[in-house]
């Protein structure tokens, strides 16, 4: 069972963009000359993607804004 054209484009679409965005991330990183290593910066975006969903719980509790 092969994927439709359209669906195998589509996603090849999509994996093109997330590798320019890892690439652009990267490069950004470099710029500011804060290159980490591969398992670090997996695991700081992690943190970091933990940090907003709290705050923004925070923000909707403070804001009274019903839960998702």
């Amino acid at each position: 069972m092969y994927p439709n054209p359209e669906m195998a484009k589509k996603l090849a679409r999509e994996r093109a963009e997330a590798i320019q965005q890892e690439a652009n991330q990267r490069r950004l990183l470099q710029e500011a000359g804060l290159e980490l290593a591969r398992p670090f910066r997996h695991r700081l975006a992690f943190w970091l993607a933990q940090l907003a969903q709290r705050l923004d719980a925070e923000v909707m509790l403070k804001l009274k804004i019903p839960s998702r």
